[in-house]
């Protein structure tokens, strides 16, 4: 979503590098289109998330721009974000209070975490910062078949694949019949965990090798994601998965660039013109900041009932899924495709 806020505001190369790495130029979407069918997307995701309030799971989606005091930005900019991203603005002073707006910044991602981050700035933005994009998502969602803790017991978990490296770790335990799928051409297997009173599920995908997560990476195009869930069908699966909670700080940059957007981050070839009307801003920093808590309830523990299965005959097969070594895991909503959260558990 941060990156649509910007593209909303690139020209020129910079429009074309972002485009191209948001996937709106495979699709052809062009002008506003995409920004409307984001809007289109975020607004059918809101009602759900109304419809399904007190059953089982909470989502927060929120955007803010912080903007220097006295800094010109576009009448038109900041209309077009607050109707397409419902982006609240808030002028700063990163020159001469710097800290005061590391200080709000962080009280803002804490408060719309439900302070599950702390804090998103470790030391005050530059003061020659004239514009700040935050974006701050925020998932709790219990599982529709909770697990039993007496049966969590703690087992290896090998870390980074390596059979010299494990490590015991509280592992949940129960038998389910869930979506599951065996794919011998991604030399995996995957399973879908619903959560409770919604749409939104956790797919985890287990690579057959202790050592395979890097080569499965390798592999995952939006596409195979596609063929990956239209694999999965109903079975009886013995699950055994670790509790974990991940918090991780990414600097964007590399990762983007990789993606070919280059242009944005350099002071003589950025084009923003759309934001400031004169094409004076390029992008210094680019942010991430997640995490995530899994356990025997769900995602960021909450209490709600849920009947588990459980299989009790032998005659009955059962697929095992045991995530003892570095595995994906997705966090998607099923009804508009969008994926919440991605990422990977490889070591304790």
């Amino acid at each position: 979503m941060l990156l649509s806020m910007l593209y909303l505001g690139a020209r020129n190369e910079s429009e074309a590098e972002l485009k191209s790495a948001l996937g709106y130029r495979s699709i052809g979407l062009n002008g506003d289109e995409p920004h409307a069918a984001m809007k289109h997307l975020l607004s059918n995701l809101r009602t759900e998330l109304k419809s399904a309030s007190g059953k089982g799971y909470t989502l927060e989606l929120a955007n803010a721009v912080w903007i220097q005091n006295g800094f010109n930005v576009l009448k038109e900019y900041k209309d077009k974000l607050n109707d397409f991203y419902d982006t609240e603005t808030q002028e700063v002073d990163f020159q001469t209070h710097g800290q005061i707006v590391q200080q709000r910044v962080n009280n803002w991602v804490q408060w719309k975490t439900s302070n599950m981050i702390t804090s998103l700035l470790e030391e005050p933005l530059s003061t020659n910062t004239r514009l700040f994009l935050t974006n701050a998502v925020f998932f709790k969602g219990t599982w529709l078949y909770k697990f039993d803790k007496q049966f969590t017991l703690d087992l290896n978990f090998y870390n980074e694949g390596r059979k010299d490296r494990p490590k015991l770790v509280p592992f949940m335990s129960q038998t389910l019949k869930i979506p599951f799928a065996n794919i011998n051409e991604l030399n995996a297997k995957a399973i879908e965990l619903p959560y409770s009173g919604s749409d939104v599920s956790m797919l985890i995908l287990l690579p057959h090798e202790r050592d395979g997560l890097s080569k499965l990476e390798k592999t995952l195009t939006a596409s195979t994601l596609r063929a990956i869930y239209s694999r999965l069908s109903r079975k009886d699966v013995a699950v055994h998965l670790p509790k974990f909670r991940l918090e991780q700080n990414f600097d964007l940059r590399l990762f983007l660039e990789r993606l070919g957007v280059k242009s944005i981050f350099d002071e003589s070839k950025a084009n923003l013109a759309g934001i400031d009307g004169v094409g004076n801003l390029y992008v210094s920093k680019a942010l991430h900041k997640s995490a995530i808590e899994v356990n025997e309830e769900g995602t960021k523990a909450s209490a709600v009932s849920a009947a588990a299965t459980s299989v009790r005959t032998s005659s009955i097969r059962l697929e095992y899924f045991s995530a003892e070594h570095p595995f994906l895991f997705i966090i998607r909503d099923k009804k508009s495709g969008l994926i919440l959260f991605l990422g990977r558990v490889s070591s304790f």
